[in-house]
């Protein structure tokens, strides 16, 4: 029943209850393979709040009980990229793509490195990578696949060919709702309001960046909460830096609670 239970309210954004399910489910749990299923749904939830290093404790118990479970490691890689650690986040999508070699998981973690490259400005070698799996995308999931549009779009949002980034970004967002992927719906909004942001256009990029932020405070998601303040913070530094400062402030002080470094840095270089 907890398990149960924990489930409707994770599936809902009721992070809070689905964690104290999921625990009094973990004490009643003989079989290993539920215990693994909920150190991981654990993990899956303190990802979301920000709580980083309560999900590498999740995981690194499901490692212990399946070290050769490619999820686990696509998680690790997942949590550390958010934290900032580029160098562990891409030790471990690479061990996770040994392990899935062989099956179609393995663009999982082709668009997982993908992205890690734009992440450090490598913007020709991931747009490389996701052109190679589109050649192939009949084999790409659609979760994957939305992931693949998106970062096709940011590398050319980067480079200032809006229009072709704009396309990307809506393809992503019709293959997220199709799915109600609500948190890849509103990352698919901020996007589009960094696109709009670039071609000047300020009432549309404030438009998406609200879109955005409304549903990641709906389902309680703290990294998406943080990037969309900043993005409003640069985007009013334009014209209204007292407004500008507020948001930059409010997400600095959001961040330091649940310990986002990369996010951290960002923000005190705005704020200086």
């Amino acid at each position: 029943y907890a398990k149960k239970a924990a489930q409707k309210a994770h599936a809902n954004y009721a992070h809070s209850l689905a964690v104290k399910y999921y625990e009094n489910a973990l004490k009643h749990e003989d079989s290993i393979e539920q215990v693994y299923e909920i150190n991981l749904a654990l993990a899956d939830i303190y990802t979301s709040t920000g709580e980083y290093r309560k999900a590498l404790e999740q995981l690194h118990v499901c490692r212990k009980i399946n070290a050769h479970a490619y999820l686990v490691y696509e998680k690790f890689g997942n949590v550390y990229e958010k934290m900032g650690d580029y160098k562990s986040s891409a030790k471990y999508y690479e061990k996770g793509m040994k392990i899935a070699k062989g099956s179609s998981a393995v663009y999982l973690f082709r668009a997982a490195l993908a992205w890690l490259y734009t992440r450090v400005g490598q913007y020709v070698r991931a747009r490389k990578e996701c052109e190679g799996m589109l050649r192939k995308k009949r084999l790409i999931g659609n979760q994957t696949l939305g992931d693949v549009y998106v970062i096709l779009g940011v590398v050319l949002l980067r480079l200032g060919r809006f229009n072709r980034a704009e396309g990307y970004f809506r393809k992503s967002l019709r293959i997220r709702k199709s799915t109600g992927d609500k948190k890849n719906i509103a990352a698919c909004y901020v996007d589009l309001g960094l696109n709009y942001q670039g071609k000047f256009n300020i009432k549309m990029s404030e438009k998406f960046f609200n879109k955005a932020l409304s549903l990641y405070q709906d389902i309680g998601y703290q990294e998406g909460i943080l990037i969309t303040l900043n993005n409003l913070g640069v985007m009013y530094a334009s014209y209204d830096l007292p407004k500008a400062e507020a948001y930059c402030l409010e997400a600095l002080s959001k961040a330091k609670l649940i310990g986002a470094k990369r996010t951290i840095v960002l923000l005190y270089n705005n704020l200086v």
